[in-house]
């Protein structure tokens, strides 16, 4: 009962707060467009058109279209679901690789966790993209590779953020006991020290979809990502700049797309931060007007 209770104050100080109705708005409208574009508009995106051919923006076409008389916008929008899979399929690798990583080597022994912490900080002085370049040479070009590249070349903030909480959790009494007794490493992690740990690792992972799918449009844009006849929007942008000077709307599109996803899923993780925070939401509460009334002085007969 106690747990539903509270359950239910963090649902509404999610919705109360501005960046939780402008996320709910965004990302459903997001989710919407991801499923029904591909089933309404999948033949006018795929369907070429050559007496129409790089056309610029007109009523018809209110992006223009590509080189092969296609619609800029149908594209556009039917790349959002392969765009949304990739990038939440790059980050749930990243998390899941990150923060067991991060949680072993805080338990392992002096050196050991020194060398670990070292390890992670080597990896993390280049930037992600860069060891994502690196790590799809080696697994291959493509959509998977664009993914297992994204994921694993992100895991390493996964690791220090979780390091760095775990190790704090690593000296508290509740751990200090479950070694005492026994408890076996694996158990110890996920059932004693993670979930201790879980809120700003989960925050974290949410705020960095739009980090993947901006990396996963990247390799796309670079042409080591997903590869024709598939298209994300990294693919379209990529496209687009092949014909901005006469029409920039083609590439334009599919930016404010990238711009608007990671906008939303910040968004998301702000107002998932401040309902999970119970002091934001508290003090929120009591400062409301009305909250605070002076109370009236009996009067004296």
């Amino acid at each position: 009962m106690k747990r539903q209770s509270q359950t239910r104050r963090v649902v509404v100080a999610f919705f109360r707060a501005p960046s939780g109705w402008i996320a709910i708005v965004s990302v459903g409208i997001l989710v919407v467009l991801a499923i029904v574009a591909p089933i309404v508009l999948g033949r006018d995106a795929n369907q070429s058109n050559f007496a129409d051919l790089s056309a610029g923006a007109s009523s018809a076409h209110l992006l223009g279209t590509d080189q092969l008389g296609r619609d800029v916008l149908a594209r556009m929008l039917v790349a959002t679901r392969l765009s949304l899979e990739l990038g939440t399929a790059a980050a749930a690798l990243a998390f899941g690789l990150g923060v067991p990583l991060g949680a072993i080597v805080a338990l392992l022994g002096h050196r050991a966790r020194d060398a670990g912490r070292a390890l992670i900080n080597i990896f993390l002085s280049f930037p992600s993209l860069l060891l994502a370049l690196i790590i799809v040479t080696i697994v291959g070009i493509g959509t998977n590779g664009a993914v297992i590249a994204v994921g694993i070349g992100s895991a390493p903030y996964f690791a220090r953020l979780t390091e760095s909480l775990a190790s704090a959790a690593v000296g508290r009494e509740y751990v200090a006991s479950a070694r005492v007794i026994g408890i076996k490493p694996r158990r110890l992690v996920f059932r004693y020290i993670l979930p201790n740990v879980a809120e700003p690792i989960v925050i974290m992972g949410i705020t960095y979809i739009a980090g993947a799918i901006i990396d996963v449009s990247a390799l796309s844009f670079l042409g080591v990502g997903v590869q024709p006849p598939a298209y994300d929007w990294g693919a379209l942008l990529n496209a687009g700049l092949q014909n901005f000077y006469p029409d920039p709307a083609g590439a334009l599109g599919p930016a404010v797309m990238i711009a608007i996803t990671a906008l939303a899923v910040n968004f998301l993780a702000e107002g998932l931060a401040r309902a999970l925070n119970p002091a934001l939401w508290t003090a929120a509460k009591e400062l409301r007007p009305g909250a605070l009334r002076p109370r009236k002085l009996a009067r004296q007969q």
